[in-house]
């Protein structure tokens, strides 16, 4: 037991190894729709870090195709009758990259919420920023078009968007609570007797 300066005796707690991208990856990719319980500070930046990278790829792919297709264009002389649409419709790099971004929501939002949960906050959090945020925006934007004197306010939105990014950064970098929480025991955090075994959770 660990003893603060009041004399009180706390719990002690062990600490499980971090996880590697790889493992954090495919922990996530079986959770893909879980957002009950909690994830540690190491499964959420591995993720993200691995759905970047992936991303990466899949736009390398779609702008190699890209290349491909107009040059292609530019030999049969069909170039100039081709539409914007043309450029992404007829695109299979458009298309992969479409998917990849449709099947990385899922899991992105489901293990933001379980960090979220590893502080101690409610997912529903997440809401502001995916939510509230782009509303003020854009009401914003709409109240500046109507009246140009309302132009401040965007400078206002804006603001509150980067100071609301800025805090959701803070906490996806924060440490979990060590103790059980409502959401489930932490992933990252185990008790321990003075004797070193482990307390039952």
């Amino acid at each position: 037991m660990e003893t603060n300066g009041y004399n009180y005796q706390q719990p002690m707690y062990g600490e499980r190894p971090m996880p590697s991208m790889i493992e954090a990856t495919k922990a996530c990719l079986r959770k893909y729709a879980t957002f009950s319980g909690r994830a540690r500070r190491s499964e959420y930046w591995w993720f993200s870090l691995a759905a970047y990278l992936a991303g990466m790829v899949v736009g390398l792919i779609w702008a190699l195709l890209l290349i491909a297709q107009l040059a292609m264009w530019g030999v049969n002389g069909t170039l100039q009758d081709r539409s914007p649409y043309d450029i992404f419709l007829l695109n299979p790099g458009f298309w992969l990259y479409v998917l990849f971004t449709l099947a990385y929501i899922l899991p992105s939002l489901a293990v933001t919420v379980r960090r979220l949960h590893d502080i101690g906050k409610s997912g529903w959090y997440l809401l502001i920023w995916m939510v509230g945020c782009p509303l003020l925006f854009a009401g914003a934007i709409i109240a500046a078009a109507y009246n140009h004197d309302l132009w401040f306010l965007m400078i206002i939105a804006y603001l509150v968007n980067l100071a609301v990014a800025i805090l959701f950064i803070v906490w996806m970098a924060s440490n979990g609570k060590k103790e059980t929480n409502k959401w489930g025991p932490s992933p990252k955090f185990y008790p321990i007797e003075q004797n070193g075994t482990v307390q039952p959770r």
